[in-house]
């Protein structure tokens, strides 16, 4: 009876967890493209821009293009948790949802997500025939804006001026700039961010930046409870702008969850998330990359 007992606890718990596994959410999911991989690489093709040619005779013989074919990619990578669930945490905590066990998890997983598409915003990808060659940011068309004196309205201006330089955000594409609460309080200082002479001072009332000159605003915690902060501190803050197509991710498999026994231990079991998936950039003209001074 005790057993059949200990397993309709089980099955509840996991079903729960499922359920805040799917209820995750990620900064990034949802804002870039999200392909199935199979495979070890996740694989982008580009196929370069070709202007159209005129025609300026009867008969007009034809003259083939020759655009550039360009393959990148990125290594899908694995990621894991596991946590050790004695028999006394299955009877008297974990089938409270609020113990926090399920959220922590899918959180976590999440946050491993958000990590590798800013990786890949910023960061080399893997060119060739076999994805043996490593081309670098700069390389790849990714354009800078230094601001030394934190995140201004000016600075977004810039931004988008860079952008828009390279035929981006000109056919009402998304755009985004990924930064830290650092960055947000430095826009919040912005006249042209919350007077109501821009934005009808949504952001003095809300606490939440509206869209200023196209662009949407994800804010990572600067200094996380756990971990690094998604949005890297080498020196300068690596904040970046990207449009919706400049960044993909490819799913092997999604966050999974299993409640098993962990055979080492007498009357201990563990919980165990998994997911394999890798982001690339698909473009580096669709990125700006906006070092800030703190």
């Amino acid at each position: 009876m005790a057993d059949s007992q200990n397993q309709i606890l089980v099955t509840d718990f996991t079903n729960q967890l499922e359920l805040e596994v799917q209820q995750a959410t990620s900064m990034f999911r949802g804002k870039i493209p999200e392909m199935p991989v199979t495979g070890d690489i996740f694989e982008h093709q580009n196929l370069g821009a070709e202007e159209a040619d005129e025609i300026t005779t009867r008969n007009q013989l034809i003259t083939l293009g020759a655009p550039e074919h360009e393959r990148r990619g990125a290594l899908i990578q694995g990621f894991y948790k596991a946590l050790p669930v004695d028999n006394d945490d299955v009877l008297k905590s974990l089938v409270d949802i609020k113990s926090g066990y399920a959220r922590t998890l899918s959180q976590m997983m999440m946050r491993r997500l958000d990590k590798t598409c800013a990786a890949a915003a910023i960061g080399s990808i893997l060119t060739g025939k076999q994805f043996t060659s490593t081309v670098t940011a700069s390389t790849d068309g990714v354009q800078t804006v230094t601001a030394g004196s934190g995140l201004t309205y000016d600075k977004l201006r810039e931004v988008q001026q860079k952008l828009m330089s390279k035929g981006n955000m000109l056919d009402g594409e998304k755009a985004y700039i990924a930064m830290t609460d650092v960055q947000f309080s430095s826009l919040m200082d912005e006249v042209e961010v919350i007077s109501s002479d821009y934005n009808r001072a949504e952001a003095a009332k809300t606490g939440v930046l509206p869209t200023v000159l196209g662009f949407e605003f994800i804010v990572f915690p600067s200094n996380p409870k756990t971990g690094e902060s998604i949005i890297a501190k080498p020196s300068t803050r690596s904040c970046f702008a990207f449009t919706e197509s400049a960044l993909k991710l490819g799913m092997l498999s999604d966050m999974e969850v299993r409640y098993e026994r962990n055979p080492a231990y007498v009357d201990m079991h563990q919980l165990v998330i998994t997911s394999r998936f890798a982001a690339l950039r698909t473009q580096g003209e669709k990125v700006v990359q906006i070092n800030v001074t703190e």
